[in-house]
């Protein structure tokens, strides 16, 4: 478990972040997403951060630059999210679902953030073929000429066996 101090740039306005990587999820401060729209969530979901129970009853898409590379991040919104130990305001918190999705791996030793794993481009299934679409073996035409060609070749019973 590591933590790291950094910065997340949100409606072009720098917000000191946490990453935590013993925190499971993230939360920002309502203050910092007033622009952003929120839903509210169906059963409200109760944390401990900051050492204080909480209660985040609405949730949002966090979109931002970290050391200026996009980023969007589901977000738990609460009042508040703490003071670091020198009392300066928290204004996200970043867990560790959110840096495993971005390949951010925290340097506590030396205070920093690591984005050498960063994804360039962001492919939700990475291990399909680069060939056009009417190629990929999904395709309607494809599927529809393996399985006739699959029936085809199986052996059916025969008429004399009817029952």
């Amino acid at each position: 478990m590591g933590r790291v101090f950094g910065t997340i740039q949100v409606d072009g306005k720098r917000r000191r972040t946490l990453f935590d990587s013993g925190a499971t999820n993230t939360y920002v401060a309502a203050g910092v997403v007033k622009r952003l729209s929120r839903t509210r969530l169906l059963v409200p979901r109760l944390t401990g951060i900051g050492g204080k129970p909480r209660q985040a009853t609405e949730a949002c898409v966090l979109m931002g630059k970290l050391e200026g590379k996009p980023i969007e991040v589901d977000a738990y919104v609460l009042d508040e999210i703490g003071r670091d130990d020198k009392g300066r305001r928290i204004d996200i918190l970043f867990g560790a679902l959110a840096m495993q999705k971005w390949n951010i791996v925290l340097v506590p030793k030396e205070e920093r953030l690591d984005l050498s794993h960063y994804p360039e481009e962001f492919i939700e299934f990475p291990e399909m073929p680069a060939a056009p679409a009417q190629d990929w073996p999904w395709n309607s035409n494809l599927i529809q000429a393996t399985m006739r060609s699959t029936f085809a070749s199986t052996s059916r019973p025969s008429a004399s066996r009817k029952r």
